[in-house]
């Protein structure tokens, strides 16, 4: 169907349009790629850590993700889409995995 033709992969490193999750620049510079992927999912979850931590003091409960309803609450957003990314694991393990199976070419 139509999907197929608005589909477009989009570099997890730079954003660039590209045919794969990492595009031909990125994987071309494989330690600074590296280094970008680390320091995202450092600060992805920190950024998880210090969503929880306030959603569990606003709600009083440890487990804040099953215990919050406010679905007017720009944090929990915030905290849900944030999980989806450090669940996903684009930052660092799978964006890693990917500079280390797909050698690019060399171009001299």
């Amino acid at each position: 169907g139509i999907r197929r033709h608005l589909h477009c992969e989009v570099c997890v490193v730079c954003n660039a349009l590209a045919p794969s999750p990492v595009c031909l620049s990125c994987r071309r510079q494989p330690q600074q790629t590296a280094m970008i992927l680390i320091h995202r999912g450092q600060q992805t979850e920190n950024k998880v850590r210090r969503l929880h931590a306030i959603c569990s003091h606003c709600t009083g409960c440890e487990e804040a993700g099953r215990a919050c309803e406010a679905l007017d609450c720009a944090l929990l957003y915030e905290r849900v889409m944030t999980d989806v990314q450090h669940q996903r694991g684009l930052d660092l393990d799978w964006g890693l995995s990917l500079l280390s199976s797909e050698r690019p070419p060399i171009h001299q």
